[in-house]
């Protein structure tokens, strides 16, 4: 019977009790699946200090004001990812506006003197990150205050707030914003008053709103593809849903999804507007390692949603379950009669958008999480992956059984069954490796983790097939479901 091993040679001779150790067996538990996110947005260039498109770790929300800029929109994204999932590892890159890109304006518009005395509360794209509720700007109004004062005071407390989206000036009666970061983002900043119920513009003055506009031009996302490396990154979040930057970003996670690159990831982004906006969208995209959040009529900024939603993905202990209820704490729901009703939501899952829904209370939820997958390579409807489960539940099974094969397997010989060999030499065959697939299956996905079901079905369609190099194996995984919708009908008697 033979033996082998790595560090003692068969040829010594100095007396002594040798013992090495050998790892091979002690790495085929369930392996911890890897969890690492990467933002990437727009950075502070007069307070970042991290060079735009250069990753930067964020261990605490200290190191996102740092890499980012205080009160960047990417450092804001990274803070409200790091508040929803504080373990997983986070990193970010900022990325300096697009080439030629225009900033987006818009004006709170006011008229009159007051009559009374109040409280004007206006909001800029406003989100909450804890118990704090950014983008909020109450101004106090005295009898007598004219429109012109009132616009200079909401001025001074817009840009008096660090962490404010946009930058304030006022012009006679108006206030007029401006995006503090150039390019198509900067038209999705909401901007709204007497928002909350109690709230209300004082007697006397009246105040008209004119929409940010005028925002072009995104940066380059295949900057932040390439500063990507190869890096095992599991949530890439990016906040701009232009087709040049959706693309590219599709096709890089394609790419780290080939068999022979093994990087798996998915992409999160978030779009604002109407229905019709939405589903357009969706409708044009098609790749299932994609998922985009409808924000609709919030006003929480789409680049904050997104966030929080791959945050909330990355926290998930099982990589088929729904996140169905899990709170988006970041996010203001729309105002009400502006939300999505169930045929919306329907018409939005239908093109590849995933939902959310809100209490009484206004707090919202992950409803469903899609990916823009709609349709096969020949163009038919295609449900197979839908859900980012599905894509979720295939990372698991890849990268444990590389894992676990990898580690018992590394250094090994193969041979035809029928031959026997002593158990000390590194032989595999096609029947020790068929039994390995088969009770991982069984044991592992199945009975361990619940990723698959109907290990027998699994155990049957094993195909396997010696190479020069190596076996070939052919495994067909039930992937295990989702109780998305229950059905019951009442046939009741009287």
């Amino acid at each position: 019977m033979a033996i082998l091993f790595d560090t003692i040679p068969s040829t010594l001779l100095v007396p002594g009790v040798y013992t090495e150790t050998n790892a091979n067996r002690a790495g085929t538990q369930n392996p911890v699946l890897p969890k690492r996110a990467v933002i990437v947005g727009h950075r502070n260039a007069s307070t970042a200090m991290v060079a735009a498109g250069t990753p930067f770790r964020v261990f605490n929300e200290s190191d996102a004001d740092y890499g980012g800029g205080a009160g960047s929109w990417l450092a804001e994204s990274l803070r409200v990812f790091k508040r929803a999932n504080p373990y997983c590892e986070l990193w970010g890159i900022g990325l300096a506006p697009g080439g030629g890109a225009t900033a987006a304006a818009g004006t709170f518009g006011f008229s009159g003197t007051a009559t009374a005395a109040g409280t004007f509360v206006a909001y800029v794209s406003p989100y909450r990150v804890g118990t704090t509720l950014r983008g909020r700007y109450a101004v106090a109004v005295t009898v007598g205050m004219t429109a012109a004062q009132l616009a200079t005071a909401l001025q001074d407390a817009i840009n008096a707030d660090p962490y404010r989206t946009v930058e304030a000036n006022d012009d006679t009666n108006d206030c007029d914003v401006t995006a503090k970061v150039a390019g198509v983002n900067g038209n999705a900043i909401f901007l709204g008053h007497s928002f909350f119920d109690g709230e209300r513009v004082p007697a006397g003055i009246t105040c008209t709103i004119t929409a940010m506009s005028g925002g072009a031009t995104n940066p380059t996302l295949s900057t932040a593809i390439t500063a990507l490396g190869d890096a095992h990154t599991t949530h890439f979040v990016q906040p701009w849903t232009d087709s040049t930057n959706l693309t590219a970003g599709e096709a890089e996670m394609v790419r780290r999804w080939g068999g022979t690159v093994q990087r798996e990831c998915h992409m999160f982004t978030a779009a604002v507007g109407s229905l019709s906006t939405l589903t357009t969208l969706g409708d044009g995209r098609n790749n299932q390692f994609t998922s985009i959040l409808g924000v609709g009529l919030s006003p929480t900024p789409p680049w904050i949603a997104a966030a929080e939603l791959a945050a909330i993905d990355a926290a998930m202990d099982h990589p088929g379950q729904s996140l169905r209820g899990r709170a988006l704490n970041s996010m203001i729901a729309p105002a009400a009669g502006s939300e999505f009703d169930g045929d919306d939501r329907q018409a939005l899952l239908a093109d590849g958008i995933s939902t959310y829904t809100m209490d009484a209370a206004g707090k919202c939820y992950v409803e469903r999480l899609v990916t823009t997958y709609q349709e096969d390579i020949n163009g038919n409807a295609d449900s197979t992956w839908r859900d980012r489960q599905v894509a979720g539940t295939l990372f698991a099974l890849r990268y444990d059984w590389r894992s676990y094969i990898g580690s018992k397997y590394p250094n090994y010989l193969h041979a035809a069954d029928g031959t026997k060999y002593d158990p000390g030499l590194p032989v595999v065959t096609p029947s020790t490796m068929r039994a390995e697939f088969s009770t991982r299956a069984r044991l592992v996905w199945a009975q361990g983790n619940a990723w698959i079901e109907d290990p027998d079905q699994f155990e049957e369609d094993i195909q396997i097939e010696r190479t020069d190099d190596g076996m070939d194996l052919v495994g067909v995984p039930n992937l295990i479901n989702r109780l998305h919708i229950v059905r019951t009908r009442f046939d009741f008697l009287r």
